[in-house]
């Protein structure tokens, strides 16, 4: 998402094409330049998942249970 945002940014790419190389639909890249900002050179936010709040276990259960 980053490198795609980071492109995309940068004018090396177009929206869509950007999605196509990256396997994003072109319609979630756009929210997420439009939330980072389109002449930001680096987005600043960490990009997340959305059902996070939705979580059963939380980082250190899941540490423990990838071990």
């Amino acid at each position: 998402m980053r490198a795609a945002v980071i492109r995309v940014q940068n004018g090396e790419l177009t929206l869509r094409r950007a999605g196509d190389v990256y396997g994003l639909t072109h319609t979630t890249l756009f929210y997420r330049l439009k939330k980072v900002g389109h002449d930001n050179p680096e987005p600043r936010e960490a990009f997340s998942s959305k059902y996070t709040f939705r979580q059963v276990f939380n980082q250190e259960q899941e540490q423990l249970l990838l071990t």
